[in-house]
């Protein structure tokens, strides 16, 4: 078992080191469908260096209590995956900022790439006129859409590589159903627009209600030293007193 547990880490570990190909990033391949807690924040290191770190966590531990071999060979593996889970929903205060501000402007960059098609210009076309005019931020899955069309990648395709934000994931879906079909783009793009931006409001909404949670604690420690001046102190010196008396 030790030998296949240092087999299976040093596999791990080369997985890790071992990039991909020049342009195996131009390819969109499909992706394993995590659920919602699973989901690595935008922000957070990248899967291979997370893996690499819980190999190493799993390593230390093994190394550790190596008397208890059966038992700590069992919770390696629950181990690794809990700090792979745990270093995916770390993140930035820059990176968070940016990732807020990018859905923020989510509903502003679909009006304008809605307004582009409806003016006439081709969805392409759109997607170059939006990102002239938007942050960088805000429009970077657009400009990886541009830059994988340049390369030669069909529409469907670019769209495809697009879901890999979060946030675009699925327009980035329903996109590649409009390019393959020839559905009205300015449907899709209205809609997923009236849909950022409710739930942005509602996003907005739950961190108002949350402030009235988060403020209970620190009113508390400002006001339990004036009641325990006010109240218990004056209570015990006169029982004190009365006793002493």
């Amino acid at each position: 078992m030790n030998l296949a547990l240092a087999t299976l880490s040093a596999m791990l570990t080369a997985y890790c080191l071992v990039g991909d190909p020049p342009l195996a990033r131009l390819v969109p391949r499909e992706s394993l469908r995590l659920p919602g807690w699973a989901r690595p924040l935008p922000g957070a290191l990248d899967s291979r260096l997370r893996w690499l770190i819980a190999a190493a966590a799993g390593a230390f531990v093994w190394m550790y209590f190596w008397s208890v071999t059966a038992w700590v060979t069992l919770a390696i593996p629950v181990l690794m995956f809990g700090v792979w889970l745990l270093l995916g929903r770390m993140e930035s205060q820059s990176s968070r900022q940016r990732r807020e501000q990018a859905e923020s402007l989510l509903p502003e960059t679909l009006d304008i790439m809605r307004l582009c098609v409806q003016a006439g210009q081709p969805l392409r076309l759109a997607a170059k006129s939006t990102v002239e005019v938007m942050p960088a931020e805000a429009s970077r899955p657009l400009r990886d859409l541009l830059r994988g069309i340049d390369v030669g990648m069909t529409d469907s395709q670019a769209w495809s590589a697009c879901s890999k934000d979060e946030a675009w994931a699925d327009i980035a879906h329903d996109m590649v159903v409009v390019t393959r079909s020839g559905l009205p783009v300015v449907r899709v793009l209205n809609r997923h627009a009236e849909l950022a931006r409710r739930a942005m409001r509602t996003k907005r909404l739950a961190k108002a209600k949350a402030v009235g949670v988060k403020s209970v604690l620190p009113l508390g420690v400002c006001h339990l030293p004036a009641f325990v001046l006010l109240g218990i102190v004056p209570v015990i010196a006169s029982g004190l007193a009365h006793v002493f008396g």
